[in-house]
């Protein structure tokens, strides 16, 4: 996607943190903004100053059956956060297909900024990038369930 896209986001009600649960989000910037506030709730490892985490997308529960890795970077910076998530597809070897090997890598990096996100970099085209965003908050929330159990 060329140029840089920016989405203006009215935080009006929905403030900073973004939409309470009960609300789902909506548009990209809602998506982004939902991203950022579960993944950031689960807070970096011990001696990293960032939040770094791994899920998967697919039909199946089961993470070893999914077909897609989705490693999310959060960075807390002087001027705002950063997000960025890659998710790539991963493609079953012919002779053992319980080994998946990553192909296709797609990268969307954000800016948050206290009145909008900014997508400063998106592989999938714009039309894509909303049900793109919704599968990879779900993975998301159903990652966090299990880890609660």
């Amino acid at each position: 996607m060329g140029g840089i896209l920016a989405l203006a986001l009215a935080l009006g009600a929905a403030g900073a943190a973004g939409p309470s649960p009960a609300e789902k989000p909506k548009d990209v910037p809602g998506l982004l903004l939902e991203i950022h506030r579960e993944v950031g709730e689960m807070e970096a490892y011990p001696g990293e100053e960032f939040v770094r985490r791994d899920f998967s997308l697919g039909e199946d529960d089961d993470d070893t059956n999914r077909n897609h890795h989705v490693g999310i970077l959060i960075q807390s910076l002087e001027e705002g956060a950063v997000m960025t998530i890659q998710i790539t597809k991963l493609v079953p070897e012919k002779n053992n297909p319980r080994i998946r090997h990553g192909k296709d890598g797609r990268m969307i990096v954000c800016k948050f900024h206290p009145d909008r996100v900014e997508v400063t970099r998106s592989d999938y085209p714009e039309g894509e990038l909303k049900a793109v965003l919704a599968e990879v908050l779900r993975a998301v929330v159903l990652k966090k369930s299990l880890l609660k159990k």
